[in-house]
């Protein structure tokens, strides 16, 4: 990834429906102009958080 590139943040709630789902592919359903892989990156640098805290690759919500 482009290290120029802006990150912004982004907040929701997770639905009921959606519990049990992998983090990466939630991101995905809701984002759709950004790539899985894009949300993978963004989980590896620890830019992705749930309650504050940076999640793991595979978590399930």
């Amino acid at each position: 990834m482009e290290q120029e590139e802006h990150l912004e943040t982004q907040s929701f709630i997770v639905r009921e429906e959606e519990a049990g789902q992998r983090i990466d592919r939630l991101l995905k359903e809701r984002f759709v102009e950004k790539s899985r892989t894009y949300f993978q990156y963004l989980i590896e640098q620890e830019c992705v958080l749930i309650n504050g805290s940076a999640v793991k690759k595979r978590i399930l919500l």
